[in-house]
């Protein structure tokens, strides 16, 4: 089996959705792709996008929050109460919420791929929040850097002062480990 980053597993995923082309030939393209001089980076981007059927609102989703709610407001009371909701899936999604202004007094990669983020973060008014993201932690990070800094994204990694805020769409559960029950927000998306 073959082990690549995100970035590259998705390119070759997407390329294998094409007509006609398989993972192993999806492979080889991601790799010229990637090989390509660059001179030739700027043209192949333009064709792609010029003969792209997709219009932005395909490759866009659209985010449908229940309501705005401060990380604070959430509890495991709260969470007890949409279990009557239940059963979640495709036509009954779980609730999500949105908060924004949040900083994070700390945040730490964890699983056995490094592939998950776990942060302590700041509400407006103070009070730390667990929140888990089991999405891209690279990319999460790049966007943090650009738009921060990485001596901001080193700080919240050492649990020091810094200076990035965001907002993040999450949906509120409950963690259950070693017999105790605990709050715990799911950051679905964020900026």
């Amino acid at each position: 089996m073959d082990y690549y980053s995100s970035q590259i597993s998705r390119l070759i995923e997407q390329l294998s959705g094409l007509p006609g082309i398989g993972p192993k030939s999806a492979q080889r393209l991601a790799f010229h792709i990637l090989n390509m001089p660059e001179e030739n980076v700027e043209k192949f981007r333009r064709k792609i996008n010029e003969n792209c059927p997709l219009t932005v609102e395909e490759v866009c989703p659209d985010i449908h929050i229940d309501m705005a709610m401060p990380v604070g407001y959430a509890s495991t009371e709260l969470v007890h109460q949409f279990a009557l909701l239940e059963p979640f899936g495709k036509d009954n999604p779980s609730p999500l919420f949105a908060d924004r202004n949040l900083s994070i007094s700390r945040m730490w990669v964890i699983g056995k791929n490094r592939n998950v983020l776990r942060m302590s973060v700041l509400s407006e008014y103070g009070q730390p929040v667990p929140v888990i993201f089991f999405g891209d932690v690279e990319t999460l990070f790049a966007y943090f850097t650009e738009k921060f800094g990485q001596e901001e994204v080193e700080n919240a990694l050492h649990g020091r002062k810094n200076r990035i805020l965001f907002s993040m769409v999450y949906t509120a559960k409950i963690d259950f480990y070693q017999g105790n029950e605990n709050l715990q927000l799911e950051m679905k998306y964020y900026r």
